[in-house]
């Protein structure tokens, strides 16, 4: 089971990469794994220093990401909401 889940998570890793960004969702679907099991993953990705979490939610989970591709997490801008859409607008106008 050890090796099954060393195995998987890199396994996510490879898919995070690819992908830029994922949600706990995006992991259940490409691997048929549970929540807890891909919670568990990308936890692991994170405390290895491997992946980041994002503040943001999304439904009720956060997005986790790449470090060197944090820019694609602006496709979730519109998720923000009152004054940290406003803020992410201002930054984005300002560079």
């Amino acid at each position: 089971m050890v090796e099954t889940m060393i195995s998987l998570a890199d396994k996510a890793l490879e898919f995070v990469k690819k992908r830029g960004y994922v949600l706990t969702k995006d992991i259940v679907n490409e691997f048929k794994v549970s929540s807890v099991i891909a919670g568990a993953i990308l936890s692991q990705l994170v405390s290895r220093g491997l992946i980041s979490v994002s503040h943001l939610k999304v439904g009720s989970g956060p997005v986790y990401y790449i470090p060197s591709q944090k820019s694609k997490l602006e496709a979730f801008s519109g998720y923000l909401k009152g004054i940290e859409k406003e803020a992410f607008e201002l930054l984005k106008q300002h560079k």
